[in-house]
């Protein structure tokens, strides 16, 4: 894995296990009969379908980030087996997956926060509302996800602002996680579209939501649209 590691390429074999412990490749499964999965391996499986342009393969090569990601979609999960120990899954302890975690890239550093544009002709006087909430030094919203669905992570109820996302997430109808209780998700691409385009900024500037490298790689393809007026 050191090895891997330092190359930033990490050699995967993707397989697909039914009730009966039989593996099969997933270019041979069809998955149409994979609603039922755990929430967090259909996620999984969709985000190595991504990865894959769409058509998800036997083989395929990581790079470090994206299996910190797929590490962190199945934690707890003992889907991770050693090439040389295919029977035998990977340990976990609390969240670490043995032997891989600690070669994973940390969380992205913090960046200096965007500000909100005001324009330059806008002549009404903006109030400016003091927050009270508690000091918080925990990790921040998480926003994860693509052009087809959204998962949220909500890591603690001490959030500045936490209420305020929790009824938006409810409002748009986000269900959340059975395993991870703390994770909400949106998979409607419709509604994805809308909530981004009503909500992204407010959760980037007002709740200092995280954006991953993932989700904004697969939503650059979004291009947001201003309008503005001016009377004459």
């Amino acid at each position: 894995m050191a090895g891997c590691a330092q190359r930033d390429s990490i050699p995967a074999k993707i397989e697909l296990e039914d009730d009966q412990g039989k593996r099969h490749p997933p270019e041979k499964v069809d998955f149409s009969l994979l609603g039922d999965l755990p929430d967090a391996e259909r996620s999984a499986l969709f985000a190595l379908t991504q990865w894959c342009q769409g058509k998800l393969s036997s083989f395929l090569q990581l790079n470090l980030e994206q299996t910190a990601e797929l590490v962190k979609i199945l934690t707890t999960t003992p889907c991770f087996f050693p090439a040389n120990k295919p029977d035998q899954p990977l340990e976990w302890s609390d969240d670490n997956l043995s032997g891989v975690s600690e070669y994973l890239p940390s969380k992205t550093s913090p960046t200096k926060r965007p500000v909100r544009e005001i324009s330059e002709d806008r002549t009404t006087e903006i109030s400016q509302e003091t927050r009270n909430d508690p000091e918080y030094n925990g990790p921040p919203i998480e926003v994860e996800g693509s052009t087809e669905y959204l998962r949220i992570i909500l890591p603690s109820s001490e959030l500045p602002g936490y209420k305020e996302v929790l009824s938006l997430l409810r409002e748009w109808n986000f269900l959340r996680d059975r395993s991870h209780r703390h994770w909400w998700w949106l998979r409607d691409p419709s509604k994805v579209l809308d909530f981004l385009a009503s909500h992204q900024e407010d959760l980037e500037l007002d709740y200092e939501a995280h954006f991953t490298e993932n989700f904004k790689k697969l939503t650059k393809v979004i291009t947001r649209a201003s309008l503005r007026a001016k009377a004459t």
